[in-house]
């Protein structure tokens, strides 16, 4: 029996398949899996929406995520950082610094395969209130779960959905926005206030063991833009929310990968280990600057035996991605391309191959132990 589970584990470094982290699982496991994909950040600069718009007026943006939606499509839940808000044909539609976005953006990411948008960042306010009112009500319209900012004084500030018999709280908060937040509106978005988030934290940790959460995830926007590396306040948060209940961080804003950590913490007498993945950088955006053309798609495998209810992180791989720029084309000017090892073989042309290549070294060299097993 040991001789077949040794040559189980040796199958993916003979035939060249991505390499697991742990050990696969065998089939008479008890445990039960879910998989959850986060991507960066989703911005929608005025190259972008110039390149969408079509000659009846309307905006497509789906030409952009046609590289990368089966990889979306393919996890129980996917997760994105909205950073733009939504406008209309009355508002008008911009780019940096004031986002305001076509509806029609939110319809490509429903196609190609998100379904949680949170929407904590420091451009949530570029709309105002009504802006984000609307971007909540559109949200909602599209079938998206949604957190992070709130049309509602009332709303629960952490979403909590189940899955596949897994119950997941989502906490998404941002540093601020580009400005300041009118006292009458600090409700509408989650912040990084240690004294807010610890009574919020709180409140779940007080929830009857039926309701409580089995996974604790936290999306955050913080760090430093453009910087390489996280800060000390980016540490001390992540150990901060780690011992008030936090299970695994998923950090945005720099727009540049800054790779990931595992941590422990002493909690309850116990040494506990964490995650935070600091910042997955672009997802989609006009940024050509080196690096922000690249970025990374997170994809966590958590796992629950059947005798225990909390479930615990079994499994991540990170997908390198680049985003494309063609300035000979209209709406498919910008499309995201998968840049993990099968990627190379798929693609014709020299220059997109060239820099995929590139983009996977990069966030190789992100990572704090550069080994190819944690890429896919």
């Amino acid at each position: 029996m040991n001789l077949i589970i040794i040559f189980l584990c040796l199958i993916p470094f003979l035939i060249g398949m991505p390499v697991s982290i742990l050990a696969p699982v065998l089939p008479d496991s008890e445990n039960e899996r879910l998989t959850l994909v986060f991507t960066g950040d989703l911005m929608a600069h005025l190259e972008q929406l110039n390149a969408a718009k079509q000659g009846d007026g309307n905006y497509r943006f789906d030409s952009s995520f046609s590289k990368i939606s089966s990889v979306l499509s393919g996890a129980d839940l996917t997760i994105g950082n909205l950073e733009t808000v939504i406008g209309n044909k009355k508002t008008g539609y911009s780019g940096y610094p004031q986002f305001l976005t076509p509806v029609s953006y939110l319809s490509a990411l429903k196609s190609a395969g998100f379904d949680i948008l949170t929407h904590a960042n420091n451009h949530t306010f570029d709309g105002g209130s009504t802006g984000i009112s609307r971007t909540v009500a559109a949200l909602d319209s599209m079938g998206f779960l949604s957190t992070g900012s709130f049309s509602d004084s009332l709303a629960p500030k952490i979403l909590f959905t189940e899955k596949n018999g897994f119950k997941l709280g989502i906490l998404a908060a941002a540093y601020g926005i580009n400005g300041s937040i009118p006292k009458k509106d600090a409700w509408r978005l989650n912040t990084l206030d240690t004294l807010r988030l610890g009574k919020i934290l709180k409140e779940v940790q007080n929830m009857p063991d039926s309701l409580r959460p089995d996974f604790m995830i936290a999306s955050l926007h913080w760090g430093d833009e453009y910087a390489l590396t996280p800060n000390e306040k980016q540490k001390k948060l992540a150990d901060w929310l780690f011992s008030e209940g936090i299970d695994v961080i998923v950090g945005s804003h720099p727009h540049v990968v800054q790779g990931f950590e595992q941590k422990r913490v002493e909690k309850n007498g116990d040494s506990v280990s964490f995650s935070v993945f600091y910042s997955l950088g672009n997802f989609i955006s006009a940024q050509r600057t080196h690096p922000r053309s690249y970025g990374a798609v997170l994809s966590l495998t958590l796992e629950k035996n059947k005798n225990y209810r909390k479930a615990r992180l079994a499994d991540f791989s990170l997908l390198p991605i680049y985003v494309h720029l063609d300035p000979s084309k209209t709406d498919s000017r910008y499309v995201i391309w998968p840049a993990g090892y099968k990627s190379d073989s798929l693609i014709s042309d020299k220059t997109v191959k060239a820099k995929v290549k590139d983009a996977r070294k990069f966030i190789l060299s992100q990572l704090s132990k550069p080994d190819s097993i944690f890429v896919r």
